[in-house]
């Protein structure tokens, strides 16, 4: 018995029996090569002006302006390729039996219903291929669509202003300005057939990503104390997203509606942040923080699959046909779509922060020079998610297509954080 007796309808008991791999009959059908080159240049020049000033003894501060320029060049080319078993040389690791080992058991799986069955030493793979390397063959249809190029211009400059009202406030306004000018390159790629006889279309396509904004901020630092102290701050930050994502690279398949892209005109993250610490010092005991913070944050990215109800929908979501080169005879309408998008609504973030920082004072001799820093950060999200959901009936087995916006977390943001650092 295995896989090959699986049906649809069986107790999920019988069909976690099926699972272990049957050793007298197993074979080497096939095996792949994965070879990638991913080159980075990063270059990055910043000019900053400093000017201080006082007026009477209780009054002083400083103006702070300047600038900073980053251009991020990446490529990567990608090739794999593919080892089909019948007809080759004899090879003592085409046979399945050796590649067996017994070094490594990980016991029972699927919460313990289930064993994994044989283990296979990965090792060999390495040994295969420097064995029969000239009978791989290597196709762009093959694998992931991993050739792109692209440049990322970033344009910064700031200008803000420190005022110190004796020692117990400082104020701190400022305002930032960014701008992006950024050029991708990728890959069409439609698979005609696959493994074995790989054939298709492939086309290379540009897209760029051009956009600027302005980022305001405010810092108020309270000290009425010697050792407490008080900071408040609203600030805007920005976060971009994955670059491979902005590559204006679609892949599709002859046999298959369904299709994956990069979208070049991806927006970024922009975030509208409250903060408030209080800081409380002791010589013995160190230093105690708590705070809270609030975060607004537009244009939340992630990766989804997505079904299109209407072509308007892909330019709302940065798709378009020159882009890709699609003819039209192509439509996003007609399967289900693996793409990065941008969250519609806003994302609410809450959060508290505690931190000690202190010596072990109460250890004997030199023990106590040690240093303890330890940070505990609970954080709640609150995001509208895109759902796409394929439901299939149990009576026709035809698969529909079900989407829409769900309530959830923040996508990859977790809801505690815990640091501890010790040093001396």
């Amino acid at each position: 018995a295995g896989l090959g007796d699986a049906d649809r309808l069986m107790n999920p008991e019988e069909f976690l029996a099926l699972l272990p791999v049957d050793t007298v009959n197993m074979a080497v059908r096939q095996a792949e090569s994965d070879q990638m080159d991913m080159q980075e240049r990063r270059l990055v020049g910043d000019l900053n002006l400093t000017v201080p000033f006082r007026l009477g003894s209780g009054f002083s501060g400083m103006f702070k302006a300047g600038g900073k320029v980053t251009q991020i060049d990446r490529s990567s080319d990608q090739n794999t390729g593919l080892l089909v078993a019948a007809g080759l040389p004899d090879d003592p690791l085409l046979n399945p039996q050796n590649w067996l080992t017994d070094d490594y058991d990980p016991g029972k799986v699927l919460n313990g219903k289930t064993d994994l069955g044989v283990i296979t030493d990965p090792t060999h793979g390495y040994t295969l291929y420097e064995r029969l390397e000239s009978y791989y063959q290597v196709s762009p249809f093959y694998g992931p669509n991993n050739d792109y190029s692209g440049t990322e211009n970033i344009y910064a400059a700031y200008g803000m202003l420190k005022l110190n009202f004796g020692s117990w406030l400082t104020l701190i306004p400022g305002i930032r300005y960014e701008k992006d000018n950024n050029i991708y390159s990728g890959y069409y790629r439609m698979t005609h057939s696959g493994w074995g006889s790989p054939s298709g279309e492939l086309s290379k396509n540009n897209g760029d990503f051009d956009d600027d904004s302005f980022f305001p901020m405010f810092h108020v630092k309270i000290k009425p104390l010697k050792w407490l102290d008080l900071r408040m701050a609203y600030t805007n930050t920005i976060s971009r997203p994955s670059f491979h994502w902005r590559i204006p690279y679609m892949n599709r398949y002859l046999n298959s509606s369904d299709w994956s892209a990069g979208i070049p005109s991806l927006g970024p993250a922009l975030s509208e942040n409250l903060d408030a610490y209080l800081s409380v010092y002791d010589s013995k005991f160190g230093l105690f923080t708590i705070g809270l913070f609030r975060k607004y944050i537009d244009n939340v990215s992630y990766r989804v699959e997505w079904k299109l109800t209407e072509e308007g929908e892909a330019a709302e979501l940065g798709l378009y046909r020159e882009t890709y080169g699609v003819g039209e005879d192509f439509e996003f309408t007609s399967g289900l779509g693996n793409i990065p998008i941008n969250l519609t609504e806003t994302t609410l973030i809450n959060g508290v922060e505690f931190e000690l920082q202190t010596n072990m004072f109460f250890l004997p001799g030199l023990l106590k020079n040690f240093v303890l820093n330890t940070n505990f950060t609970y954080i709640q999200s609150e995001s509208q998610l895109f759902s796409s959901e394929r439901v299939l009936d149990e009576v026709t087995w035809q698969q529909t297509t079900v989407t829409g916006l769900r309530p959830g977390p923040m996508p990859q943001q977790p809801n505690y954080i815990f640091n501890v650092t010790l040093g001396y």
